[in-house]
């Protein structure tokens, strides 16, 4: 197995957790955004340290790319998308009964990426890739009906 399919995984049981946690935010009666600002507070103190073990040189983290533009604006775009998905996607995820519904349906995202990915990246779009697709929207179809009848 390929090490980056390894992590992977461990990526799915982290999410998982990560999820959970935030759920139980809300069934313990905590302020939702304020649990999202600490989350992300801690998440890049991680960061921080990664990039130091990784790197060696923390002051990088800005000096590097102060001056860059295009990559100061991806990442303004980027953290405004990051900024609607948890904002909005957080209010979505505690409304659901069952997180794992939510879950299924916000990572039907993937056939975006997989569609876009195509044109901008050039990837390979075969018939395994389009019998995947297919699954997940059958998929995210069947769980958004049997939510919306609950």
């Amino acid at each position: 197995m390929k090490p980056y399919i390894f992590w992977t995984f461990i990526s799915i049981l982290t999410v998982a957790f990560y999820h959970l946690i935030l759920k139980q935010f809300q069934v313990l009666g905590y302020n939702n955004t304020l649990a999202l600002i600490w989350l992300h507070v801690i998440m890049l103190i991680f960061l921080c340290i990664s990039y130091y073990k990784n790197q060696g040189n923390i002051t990088e983290v800005f000096t590097k790319v102060i001056t860059d533009k295009k990559f100061l604006l991806m990442a303004l775009v980027a953290g405004f998308f990051s900024y609607i998905t948890h904002d909005f996607g957080y209010y979505s995820f505690l409304q659901y009964r069952n997180p794992g519904y939510f879950e299924a349906l916000i990572n039907a995202e993937a056939l975006v990426v997989l569609v876009l990915s195509i044109f901008l990246f050039n990837s390979h779009f075969g018939l395994q890739e389009l019998f995947g697709a297919l699954l997940i929207i059958v998929g995210t179809i069947i769980l958004a009906y049997k939510e919306s009848k609950s």
